[in-house]
């Protein structure tokens, strides 16, 4: 995945894995899949993941309900 965030590029085919978390299973509303990466050249850290429609990862949708997608935070 690749995402410029505030002017910086993040990618996470480039960066180094340092460790995953996970927690559910895919059909659970709240489950999480994490990792947090570090940039090779820029040596800042950075978290991409994914969840279900209750995790943090979820996204608020047009109709009020919410969707379960990949993010990436700084």
């Amino acid at each position: 995945m690749k995402k410029v965030i505030e002017g910086k590029r993040y990618d996470t085919e480039t960066a180094g894995e340092i460790c995953e978390i996970w927690e559910g299973y895919a059909n659970d509303f709240r489950h999480i899949d994490c990792t947090l990466y570090q940039g090779k050249r820029s040596k800042s850290f950075f978290l991409a993941g994914s969840g279900g429609p209750m995790s943090i990862f979820s996204k608020r949708c047009s109709d009020g309900s919410y969707s379960g997608v990949v993010t990436l935070f700084h």
